[in-house]
């Protein structure tokens, strides 16, 4: 029995055979106390070879704080269990080659029993701290691979997250981060690697990772400045629902460096919290939606505020030549600096409109920035009523090509 100590509980560090295909073994006992009271076990491979396997164990549902250590272009393979990380889960894989797979490739069948992979969550009570290495989604097909974190996920330079498109692809999974996204990758491939690039990725191809922002705490979507490469971090998402807090008040602020790249309609949703974006990058236009309504509920809200009130940074809302992109704008809207269009900025002619409710939760605040809304700012059709509050201390509005300050508070 291994049991929790006042001075600390230590480090087990365990191997396996070299032999590709080995899995971790344990000694008989009761690591339940210990792994509780957050001792630290760490698996490390000692074969270098790419495309070699190491397993975690089937029978083996908890751990304190995990440690993975691939070593080369090995790859460590999760067990074939829901699986519950008290603390935290550390990386330290050689580079970004160095892979830890919750599945492995084409669902290859586990070495020990029960061999047949099933669907599972991984959950990570503490942070996900890659360190060197690469959480890397392959081969799972339309078989369920959930990671949910509830601190932070941070990734080092040189380090990655990826689904991989080879091997049947990865079409079932899903990230849930609590916290922060820290990515201080390099947007590059090197230090060693020569299949992974150091980003992160989650819109490969087929192989895509839904992201949820959730839990009662601020947040961002960051990276810590001075770290990564020249290049500056890569990040890339597929589908992002924010569902922080319970009201306006919790936030999500992007302010990430480097390449961020989304899909330019549908991939974002909004269930409780603010998303403030406040990215310092020239000349860089920010797509929300193009011919889908974007919605805000009573409890979200978007925050738009360029660094050094930069004025040729915009934000895109119904970025398209039609008339369904709308702002449904139960929630509220806050422009501080920048340009936020509703609708395209060289076509005004369509109809894209921002449509407040009759909660009362429908507010639009400018402090700064210019506001253009290429049709109205009006109530739903379908109610006889509806209710906006609305302040503006600076900053410039405009509906349907009109700027006059008599017109657009007659329209609202």
């Amino acid at each position: 029995m291994v049991i929790n100590h006042t001075s600390g509980n230590g480090n087990f560090r365990v191997t396996t055979s070299w032999t590709s295909g080995s899995t971790f073994a344990f000694p008989t006992g009761d690591f339940s106390d210990f792994n509780v009271n957050l001792g630290t076990t760490e698996l490390y491979s000692t074969n270098p070879a790419a495309g070699t396997t190491y397993w975690l164990p089937n029978n083996i549902a908890s751990y304190g704080n995990l440690i993975l250590s691939p070593l080369g272009g090995s790859n460590i393979i999760f067990g074939n269990t829901d699986l519950t990380v008290y603390g935290n889960l550390v990386t330290r894989g050689q580079n970004a080659d160095s892979w830890y797979c919750p599945n492995w490739v084409n669902l290859t069948p586990y070495p020990t029993a029960p061999t047949v992979p099933i669907a599972k969550t991984i959950t990570v009570r503490g942070n996900m701290d890659i360190q060197g290495g690469a959480l890397i989604w392959i081969g799972n097909g339309a078989l369920r691979q959930d990671i949910v974190v509830n601190g932070d996920v941070k990734v080092a330079p040189w380090g990655a997250i990826t689904a991989w498109t080879g091997w049947g692809g990865a079409n079932n999974q899903s990230l849930r981060i609590g916290g922060s996204l820290i990515n201080n990758t390099n947007n590059v491939m090197g230090n060693g690697a020569t299949q992974t690039t150091s980003w992160v990725n989650f819109s490969n191809g087929a192989s895509v990772v839904p992201v949820t922002f959730f839990g009662p705490n601020n947040a961002s979507i960051t990276h810590t400045p001075g770290i990564p490469g020249a290049a500056g971090p890569g990040t890339i998402f597929n589908v992002v629902t924010v569902d922080k807090g319970s009201s306006q008040a919790t936030t999500l602020t992007i302010d990430i460096g480097g390449v961020l790249t989304t899909p330019v309609d549908n991939w974002l949703t909004l269930l409780n919290g603010t998303v403030r974006y406040q990215r310092n990058n020239p000349g860089s236009d920010f797509t929300i939606s193009t011919v889908t309504p974007f919605a805000i509920p009573s409890t979200a809200g978007l925050l738009v505020n360029y660094p050094n009130n930069a004025t040729n940074r915009n934000i895109l809302i119904g970025n398209a030549a039609n008339n369904n992109g709308d702002l449904l704008l139960n929630g509220k809207l806050t422009l501080v600096a920048g340009n936020v269009y509703v609708g395209q900025i060289a076509a005004p002619n369509n109809n894209n409109d921002i449509e407040y409710s009759v909660g009362g939760s429908s507010a639009i605040d400018i402090q700064g920035g210019n506001l253009v809304v290429n049709g109205q700012i009006r109530r739903n059709t379908s109610n006889a009523g509806g209710i906006l509050k609305y302040s503006q201390s600076e900053g410039a509005v405009t509906i349907n090509g009109r700027a006059s300050e008599s017109d657009y508070q007659r329209k609202i």
